[in-house]
């Protein structure tokens, strides 16, 4: 046998061996969970572990400016080390001021805070390094301007895939009713 064709069948064997691995540890790996968008909550369902009830309190009305807080309703059962939030407002009444995390933890990480697309913010936070729960029950304070004088209420909501980084592999959806604002 030729040099050349040694260094042929050593490069198809080496690669061989490397596909073999690489299936192998694919084929061992756990199932990875998938979180599928669902129909509107039921409020049995909302009671389950995997879900964190939440309610927004309009904290200042002051006309131009409204300061909304989205509060865990049993601050018990978050405990999480992660959350993030999809808000949707209508951007045609409401223009995003400000959000701000809340007391769930000594010291927070703003991981992401952007309008994905027009009326949906989309807000990302995580416990600092170090830091510990407080048992507070504040997730976000947002700040909204109103925008449209002529608009006599509009509605504020978290999307279904607002989640929580809950257990190990088990993420807890946060739930909240709607939100009317009366704007006059």
């Amino acid at each position: 046998m030729k040099k050349g064709n040694i260094w042929t069948v050593l490069v198809i064997v080496y690669a061989l061996i490397i596909a073999a691995v690489v299936f192998y540890r694919l084929s061992n790996r756990e199932p990875v969970q998938q979180i599928y968008q669902q129909q509107p909550l039921t409020t049995s369902q909302a009671a389950s572990a995997e879900t964190i009830l939440s309610q927004y309190v309009v904290e200042s009305d002051s006309g131009e400016y409204k300061e909304v807080t989205l509060r865990v309703v049993d601050p018990s059962t978050f405990e999480s080390a992660g959350y993030t939030l999809e808000l949707g407002f209508d951007p045609s009444v409401l223009e995003l001021v400000d959000i701000q995390p809340g007391n769930v933890w000594e010291k927070s990480v703003v991981f992401q805070k952007e309008i994905a697309s027009p009326g949906k913010l989309v807000y990302s936070v995580g416990r600092s390094f170090g830091s510990r729960s407080v048992g507070g029950d504040i997730l976000a304070r947002v700040r909204f301007r109103v925008i449209n004088n002529q608009a006599i209420e509009t509605t504020l909501g978290l999307s279904q895939t607002s989640i929580s980084a809950g257990e190990a592999k088990k993420a807890n959806m946060i739930i909240a009713e709607p939100l009317v604002i009366r704007l006059k």
